[in-house]
């Protein structure tokens, strides 16, 4: 109930999974479920970047580079097939976002204190 309230009004459930790969799976169930429950056949395919790893479940190996990803060959034919869009270009430089990992955790422990008392 606290998660739910801090979210806009029209979210209104909440689904926690034991690990990513598990909460990628979740996720391309449901959205493929979306289209089913409204009737609408067809829609099977998601789009995702080249270049991503997703997990180890087989619905997040699908969403997985399907060339240059690591379960690429061993489970080629196997895995639903995707659309995937090229890799967008990053936003820093390599020395910034090596910065930002390094000050990352100082900068956000105030930041949750402060949210754990908003809460209270």
């Amino acid at each position: 109930e606290l998660l739910v309230g801090l979210t806009p009004p029209a979210l209104q459930r909440v689904f926690f999974s034991d690990s990513g790969s598990v909460a990628v799976e979740v996720a391309v169930k449901m959205a493929l479920q979306y289209w089913r429950a409204r009737g609408v056949s067809g829609r099977t395919k998601l789009v995702s970047c080249r270049g991503g790893y997703h997990g180890d479940t087989f619905g997040a190996m699908g969403v997985c580079d399907p060339e240059g990803g690591m379960h690429a060959r061993m489970f080629s034919g196997t895995l639903m097939e995707h659309h995937f869009a090229p890799r967008p270009a990053p936003a820093w430089s390599a020395a910034e976002r090596r910065a930002a990992q390094v000050s990352a955790p100082q900068a956000r422990a105030p930041q949750a204190q402060a949210q754990s008392l908003d809460m209270a």
